[in-house]
């Protein structure tokens, strides 16, 4: 809302916050390479897309304060490999390096250059929520628990190595572009609880050649399998 703006404008360099709430990091092509930064203690928010295509951030520090944290805020992070939070905070937490909310019950955001090429989400989680694989290329396999029932807008996009993914029966709802460019992807079983495929949900999977369709999915978007030409269904 205030980019473009003189506010904006006079703002110099670095984290730039308005009020409690952090909102941006201006200029993201001039941070240090691999930086790891601290969110100033007293911030309570952090703005929707705050880091976005920081490609130099490596780690981020979250204070106690901290109480919402807004969409695709880490989209684009290619070097990010841990966001730690401060154990007092009421309201998220990391495992590892990995942001949840604090009850576990979602995923916020598994940091795009983590070295790991398999991971098991807990048990516990219910939501993968927007971006929160978003573009990790280290990824070969991912195991979701049963529990899950919501894959969000974007979740594994562009984790072009996923080769191995097996939606658990819980789930509910796939949204769009949650599997969009995963180019690696060869095969994947819808679950029967899923009533609708959205919008290029598995759009430019362009090595998936076996899908499983259950009965009881009675709406697939027209570009759901955009470009993936070698599909069976």
């Amino acid at each position: 809302a205030f980019d473009y703006t003189a506010w904006s404008s006079a703002q110099p360099y670095g984290l730039v916050y308005l009020g409690d709430f952090l909102y941006t990091y201006k200029g993201a092509t001039s941070m240090e390479y691999n930086a790891s930064i601290a969110i100033k203690e007293g911030t309570i928010g952090i703005v929707e897309g705050a880091f976005s295509s920081c490609h130099n951030l490596k780690s981020l520090n979250i204070p106690d304060s901290v109480i919402s944290i807004g969409d695709n805020v880490f989209t684009h992070c290619s070097r990010l490999t841990n966001i730690f939070v401060d154990k007092n905070n009421a309201f998220y937490v990391d495992v590892d390096g990995v942001l949840y909310t604090k009850n576990q019950e979602k995923i916020i955001c598994y940091p795009a250059n983590k070295e790991a090429t398999s991971f098991i989400i807990p048990q516990g989680v219910k939501v993968i929520e927007k971006n929160a694989f978003s573009r990790c290329i280290n990824l070969i396999d991912v195991v979701i628990p049963n529990g899950v029932t919501e894959i969000k807008y974007d979740a594994f996009i562009g984790c072009t190595n996923l080769r191995s993914i097996i939606l658990p029966d819980s789930t509910e709802s796939i949204g769009e572009y949650a599997f969009s460019g995963c180019t690696g992807l060869k095969q994947i079983t819808i679950p029967e609880n899923i009533q609708s495929i959205d919008a290029q949900a598995f759009a430019g999977c362009t090595n998936l050649t076996d899908i499983y369709i259950p009965d009881t999915v009675t709406s697939i978007a027209d570009d759901a399998f955009l470009n993936c030409d070698n599909v069976t269904i």
